[in-house]
C-alpha cells in the first residue's frame, strides 16, 4: 500500500474549506484523517 490515497470529493470540499477558515496543514490533515 502506498503512501499517497487520492482524497474524495467531499475531503477536497473539507480541506479547501478548513484552510481558507486558517486551519494549518496539520490541523487539517487531523480532522481528514479521523473522518475516513
Amino acid at each position: 500500500m502506498g503512501c499517497v490515497s487520492t482524497l474524495s470529493l467531499h475531503e477536497r470540499g473539507q480541506i479547501k474549506a478548513l484552510s481558507t477558515t486558517g486551519y494549518t496543514v496539520k490541523r487539517i490533515e487531523d480532522v481528514v484523517k479521523r473522518s475516513r
